[in-house]
């Protein structure tokens, strides 16, 4: 399964922690009864979560591109002058 569906159910609380963020109580319900509270450290967890899978694509995007060209340097075919790469 990739990993993109386990970010759909993270992306999803996180909008429902949003959700209950941005919430405003008309009234002066008693608190334990009926107010709509955002659980902030949840909405923290997922929010760090998110972050840490869009940061470690970047980064392996990167790392990936880098090793292939440093791949495509030390091809046999060159001379060992441009071998510039690892």
């Amino acid at each position: 399964m990739p990993a993109q569906c386990y970010m759909t159910g993270i992306t999803a609380d996180l909008g429902i922690e949003l959700g209950k963020f941005f919430y405003w109580n008309r009234s002066n319900v008693d608190v334990d009864a009926h107010a709509v509270i955002a659980n902030r450290a949840k909405l923290g967890i997922h929010r760090t979560m998110l972050a840490s899978f869009f940061v470690g694509g970047l980064v392996g995007a990167i790392a990936s591109s880098t090793l292939a060209m440093c791949q495509r340097v030390r091809s046999p075919r060159r001379s060992p002058r441009s071998q510039s790469c690892l």
